[in-house]
């Protein structure tokens, strides 16, 4: 009986191991592990009408061409957030932010260039991101925001 065991075990160990070297192996904030946390905008960006101090996400375009964005989640805190649309692609974009069974605001469509969208996000609430060109969405150019009150405003203190 033992010799089956140790045999089992040295099957499944790899298989662990591997399991475990695949977690977390992703920076939240590269984009890497499809998602983003809001950060607090240092100093103020040009083109953009956001002041410091205040929470900043970037969203871009894949930089290859195709219908997706380079992040699927974003996380923010409750309140006012800053959403930075940055479309290197020809193909015309936007970013539209929509409360599930709600209503929706976008930013303006771009081709290789950027816009963006001031929002009041509220706990409790959920929230999808979308591109709202015909076809994109559809083709995967989505995604979701999760509200995080423990990204509150006292991170802000420091300015």
């Amino acid at each position: 009986m033992r010799p089956i065991r140790l045999f089992v075990a040295a099957l499944l160990l790899p298989l662990l191991l591997a399991g475990f070297a695949a977690c977390g192996s992703g920076d939240e904030n590269s984009g890497e592990s499809g998602t983003i946390t809001a950060e607090v905008l240092e100093e103020p960006m040009s083109g953009i009408p956001a002041q410091a101090g205040q929470w900043m996400v970037e969203i871009e375009t894949d930089p290859d061409g195709g219908l997706a964005y380079t992040v699927e989640e974003v996380v923010v805190p409750p309140g006012n957030a800053n959403f930075h649309l940055i479309n290197s692609q020809q193909s015309a974009h936007d970013l539209t932010v929509e409360e599930v069974g709600g209503g929706s605001v976008r930013t303006k469509t771009v081709r290789e260039g950027s816009a963006w969208r001031r929002l009041s996000l509220y706990e409790g609430k959920r929230y999808v991101f979308y591109c709202s060109v015909p076809g994109h969405r559809e083709a995967g150019m989505r995604g979701r925001i999760t509200v995080d009150p423990k990204l509150e405003s006292s991170e802000l203190d420091e300015f």
